[in-house]
């Protein structure tokens, strides 16, 4: 791999994290932010929300934007806005300017998954893009505890935090900029059909099959990190202790790209759900292995998310590549929203509120399974019908 290629790969993973913390920086500190703007603390929360929400929207758009125009322009368009925007949020003088401008420090920031995966997916060589989409899925997970924990520790005020962030950002663009349009494929020029593209998504069934199962990754995910608090007083363990077990599982990106070049994309998603589903048994039967499910949860997700990536990749060409992406991308973001309002408003016990997902995994798995299987037999029916020259 070339040294342009590390760059490239070491900017995003960069660039994922600090636009997929920028949802979470906030959390730790969110009483400050009430005082600071003399607001409600039930207000407070929106500084978050309303980043989330353009965040997700985001995603919808960029995707396309870069089948159309191409990955390496709209990537520096994205990011360009995103400093803008952060700067915007660091100077912004009251609350109701503040959220204006995190909602358009989220539509921008949005820019940086999808492109990134896109990117990562069509340049880098064929037997390290496995391994890019993991790390590069690695830096979007690992950047919740992380955001938090840097929040909490460098005891900063929300401006300083976002005009460190735009330096970051800033530092990303120069990157992108220093590696140049030369070092990737050169877009083609084509007559653009959304609609066209979106019907060519939508008739094969193994791209459906993976937005389908998506949502229920980090859905299952963020259902138990809500409910942890109240396991945490059950069991005793800190929030400290919980973090870094989270963060270690989430290592297991770092092998999933070796996984995926051997056993394939759709084995691995199998497996990485299996393993979260098989966590969220442990916490519910096996509570003296309460440690250990969390760490097997972690990375249970932390092999799904680049594994289903890579077999959108793959099922996905070049003119739609993008799209395919952002809308999984988009999915698997209203998982995770939807996940705190389900445990707020279901009231169920924490056991109960975990079967629900452990379902869903399972039914995903069988989802995925089927996909493959009819996938194969269409193959072979094809084969087949060249053997006899038809």
């Amino acid at each position: 791999m070339s040294l342009r290629s590390v760059i490239l790969l070491l900017t995003l993973m960069c660039g994922g994290m600090l636009a997929s913390g920028q949802l979470y920086i906030s959390l730790p500190i969110i009483d400050d932010i009430a005082k600071h703007y003399s607001i409600s603390p039930n207000l407070a929360p929106l500084i978050g929300t309303s980043f989330g929400l353009s965040y997700a929207l985001g995603f919808l758009i960029w995707g396309p934007v870069s089948d159309h125009y191409g990955r390496y322009l709209s990537l520096l368009i994205g990011v360009a806005l995103t400093c803008l925007a952060t700067i915007g949020t660091a100077l912004a003088g009251n609350f109701s300017l503040e959220i204006t401008f995190r909602i358009l420090q989220g539509l921008s920031a949005a820019s940086i998954p999808p492109i990134g995966l896109a990117l990562l997916s069509e340049t880098l060589p064929i037997n390290m893009r496995s391994i890019g989409l993991a790390l590069m899925s690695f830096s979007f997970i690992v950047a919740a505890p992380m955001s938090q924990l840097y929040a909490k520790v460098v005891g900063l005020n929300f401006s300083m935090l976002m005009l460190l962030g735009a330096g970051s950002f800033v530092i990303c663009l120069l990157s992108l900029m220093f590696i140049g349009s030369n070092h990737f494929a050169k877009h083609i020029r084509q007559t653009y059909s959304l609609k066209n593209n979106f019907k060519t998504l939508i008739s094969n069934p193994m791209i459906i099959t993976t937005w389908v199962i998506s949502i229920t990754i980090l859905f299952s995910f963020v259902v138990f990190q809500t409910l942890l608090h109240h396991s945490m007083k059950l069991y005793g363990w800190n929030g400290t202790t919980v973090t870094i077990l989270t963060v270690v599982g989430m290592f297991a990106s770092f092998i999933a790209g070796s996984g995926i070049q051997k056993f394939g994309g759709i084995f691995m998603a199998c497996l990485g759900m299996f393993f979260s589903a098989s966590a969220l048994l442990i916490i519910c039967y096996f509570k003296p292995l309460f440690g250990f499910a969390i760490i097997m949860l972690s990375s249970g997700t932390a092999i799904t998310l680049p594994s289903i990536i890579s077999i959108i990749s793959i099922q996905a060409n070049s003119f739609s590549r993008g799209m395919a992406i952002s809308i999984y991308s988009f999915v698997i973001f209203l998982g995770a929203s939807l996940a705190p309002i389900y445990v707020q408003l279901v009231k169920l016990s924490a056991h109960n509120l975990l079967l629900v997902p452990i379902v869903l995994l399972f039914l995903s798995i069988l989802l995925l399974s089927i996909a493959r299987l009819r996938a194969q037999h269409l193959s072979d029916v094809n084969e087949h019908m060249k053997g006899e020259g038809v």
